[in-house]
């Protein structure tokens, strides 16, 4: 079960006394079914985090696939603004782990295959391998341009992740959801939800459109509904 969350600094606090910044870390919770079945025992791997070059904050919002080789795959969310001192456009990274999750690689940045940027906000993104086809692929909020901070989410794509290159497949984005002329500018197509249809072994995605930097309460003016999508894989 991965897991992500904040870790403290020599002072104590969440906040760096350097730069006032938290930073995140992911990792995974590791459970083991009890041999009389009454139960999981938990257990707590290594935990790994971004640096400041890559993020302003850490790593979070971990996603983790299993690939071929037994080894997982762990997409990861980073955030880069104005006023930070990141090396990089805000992009997604990577890590992997070799023993079931107890420790993990330094992050990468997760590219296209020529070596160009993804541009990606700072905005959930999840890693899945598909039973229909056997491919991975990655689902998130891809830009043609560098953004700032959490925006803009104005479009929701699909991408395949070529797991031999670890690198995305320019050529496969495919937009799932973007914002129309009659929308607003800073409308957020993110916090999805989605599950394969145990039948068609396609996926099914819910998300509901959301102007941005509004809060999570009942009140914070997003829509009373979400919208579902069917996507269809290929069979190959």
């Amino acid at each position: 079960m991965p897991y992500w969350g904040y870790r403290l600094h020599g002072n104590g606090s969440i906040r760096s006394p350097e730069d006032g910044w938290t930073t995140s870390i992911n990792g995974c919770f590791l459970g083991k079914w009890r041999a009389d079945g009454s139960g999981i025992d938990w257990d707590g791997g290594a935990s790994m985090t971004l640096p400041r070059k890559y993020s302003a904050d850490g790593a979070d919002e971990p996603s983790i696939a299993v690939l071929p080789d037994g080894r997982l795959f762990m997409s990861i969310r980073a955030r880069v603004m104005s006023g930070t001192k990141t090396e990089l456009p805000g992009l997604k990274y990577y890590s992997l782990s070799s023993d079931g999750g107890r420790n993990w690689s330094e992050g990468k940045p997760l590219l296209y295959e020529d070596g160009t940027y993804p541009y990606s906000p700072a905005c959930l993104s999840n890693v899945l391998r598909s039973s229909k086809n056997g491919r991975y692929y990655l689902i998130t909020n891809l830009n043609a341009a560098p953004g700032d901070n959490c925006d803009p989410r104005t479009t929701l794509q699909t991408a395949e992740v070529d797991i031999h290159k670890m690198c995305l497949l320019k050529s496969s984005v495919t937009p799932i959801e973007g914002r129309t002329p009659d929308q607003p500018p800073n409308i957020r197509f993110s916090n999805f939800r989605w599950y394969e249809d145990r039948e068609t072994r396609d996926l099914v995605l819910f998300l509901t459109a959301c102007p941005g930097d509004v809060g999570r309460s009942p009140t914070c003016g997003c829509p009373p509904q979400s919208y579902r999508y069917d996507i269809r894989l290929p069979k190959k």
